[in-house]
């Protein structure tokens, strides 16, 4: 019985002391220029303490903010175009970063083991922009696409569209082709090849290409190859051409000797 009211007891005296601390942590502050525009919940009882200020004046913001640090986070509903920020219209929701220079940074929580966490943008229920914790970005994909043991890290559905792409080629570039070593398919081998392969040789097949895609460095390496591969063929056919062109002259001047010693 004894211990039975001292349960109730404890809890009456804990709960007092929970609400005067609360109660403290909400009326410290100012209700600044005599009205309830503004409500400043600060963490101490200096003015350079962090502090959360709830303000609604001619624009509605929260501010979360660090005075030590010089920066704080806002949040604010615009009310004509350009509030908080130059491409917001009306009644836009902006998050912006003030004071300083420093980084706005969207974290999952350190020491997270998990790759399938994922920061994520959303819009009627359907993702438009998927950052996984393995560092797989995604665009209008499925997470599935995502979670794959493929090495790639951008994931586009419905295309890209971009004035310039450089791809970095870690393959040998095909200026091998010219060097003197090279051994250069004969015409009759080439012939045998396509025949019997559809494709040229060194060059993925359409089915493969389907199954594993375009990889545009790979590619461009490949195509150069079988250009300068044609262009050794042409120039052995060009020198086919010459010394026919010789044989030909050679024989009509042999002709020409021939007519005039009758």
């Amino acid at each position: 019985f004894f211990i039975m009211k001292l349960q109730p007891l404890s809890f009456l005296v804990g709960f007092l002391c929970l609400f005067t601390a609360t109660i403290k942590a909400q009326t410290y502050g100012d209700f600044q220029n005599g009205s309830a525009t503004q409500l400043r919940v600060a963490g101490g009882s200096s003015t350079s303490m962090p502090f959360i200020n709830f303000e609604r004046n001619t624009l509605a913001n929260l501010q979360l903010k660090n005075i030590i640090g010089g920066g704080y986070l806002e949040i604010g509903v615009a009310t004509n175009n350009g509030d908080f920020a130059s491409l917001a219209t009306s009644n836009d929701v902006v998050f912006r970063a003030l004071g300083g220079n420093n980084d706005m940074i969207f974290a999952l929580p350190d020491g997270t083991t998990s790759n399938n966490r994922a920061i994520r943008f959303t819009y009627n229920y359907k993702g438009l922009l998927t950052v996984m914790g393995s560092g797989k970005v995604g665009i209008g994909v499925a997470d599935s696409r995502l979670l794959g043991a493929d090495p790639f890290r951008l994931y586009v559905k419905g295309g890209i569209r971009t004035e310039q792409v450089k791809v970095d080629v870690h393959s040998n570039w095909p200026d091998y082709v010219f060097d003197p070593s090279y051994q250069l398919l004969s015409i009759h081998s080439l012939r045998n090849y396509i025949e019997l392969n559809h494709h040229l040789p060194n060059v993925p097949s359409a089915k493969e290409i389907k199954e594993n895609g375009n990889n545009l460095g790979e590619m461009d390496a490949i195509l150069l190859e079988k250009i300068e591969e044609l262009t050794l063929y042409t120039l052995q056919q060009q020198e086919l051409i010459e010394n026919l062109v010789k044989s030909n002259e050679a024989m009509k001047l042999q002709i020409e000797n021939l007519s005039n010693n009758r």
